[in-house]
């Protein structure tokens, strides 16, 4: 009895160093140099707008457009830890996706809709490269992140009484995204993370296409996006 007592003993004492050196290399995992790559998928809302102005006034001319979409995204990242020191954990990446998000509605003369007028929008292709900061705890990073953003943006404008595409512009929008996530290491190779971004798309500035009125006015389009998604990596 005496001897089964010891060997259970050994036996759970051997299983619990495993598990704290399997925990340790975990750890490891997210806090030592390297690349890893990743896929993730998740939900995302934008508020896509225009203000448009006459040609060579700084004034809007009344005419505005204030859209929300909701859709998912998807796609995949790459990034690397360049330093680690202590607990803290500094790096970049870089992500590429798509956004399937869309939204249409009356444009509106001085806050009242015109229904003769429908402007429409739709996301795309999108990207950052970004910087990451994050602090370790056990197995679990919680970091921030923040850098440059791009994304294919489309603004329609349909001439709803002759149902006709009056304006269609395509443009692909630069400006800034910053987050905050919490990854976590599975194994010594594989981590799970959740993510939340904001992003701001800034402004472009684009003049009918249209024969009938080219030149007339200019509309100044905006994107800003809310995302929440989940992402699996590998790293080497």
């Amino acid at each position: 009895m005496k001897k089964i007592l010891i060997a259970s003993l050994l036996m759970s004492t051997s299983c619990a160093v495993q598990a704290m050196a399997d925990n340790v290399a975990a750890a490891n995992t997210l806090s030592a140099p390297g690349w890893y790559f990743g896929m993730q998928v998740g939900s995302a809302s934008a508020r896509p707008s225009m203000v448009q102005y006459d040609l060579g006034d700084t004034n809007p001319n009344g005419w505005t457009w204030n859209g929300r979409g909701k859709g998912s995204v998807s796609g995949v990242y790459l990034g690397s830890n360049l330093l680690t020191k202590d607990k803290v954990v500094m790096g970049v990446e870089a992500d590429l996706g798509y956004a399937n998000l869309r939204d249409e509605g009356s444009e509106l003369y001085a806050g009242v809709p015109d229904s003769e007028w429908l402007y429409g929008w739709k996301s795309g292709l999108q990207g950052s490269l970004r910087a990451r900061v994050g602090v370790m705890a056990g197995n679990a990073l919680f970091y921030v992140t923040g850098g440059i953003a791009m994304g294919r943006q489309t603004f329609n404008v349909y001439d709803d009484a002759s149902n006709t595409n009056f304006e269609s512009h395509k443009n692909t929008m630069v400006g800034g995204t910053v987050g905050a996530g919490v990854e976590y290491a599975l194994s010594t190779h594989v981590t799970a993370r959740i993510e939340y971004r904001y992003t701001d798309f800034g402004k472009v500035s684009v003049t009918p296409n249209n024969d009938g009125y080219d030149g007339d006015y200019t509309d100044k389009h905006g994107v800003t996006q809310e995302s929440l998604t989940v992402g699996v990596a590998y790293r080497f």
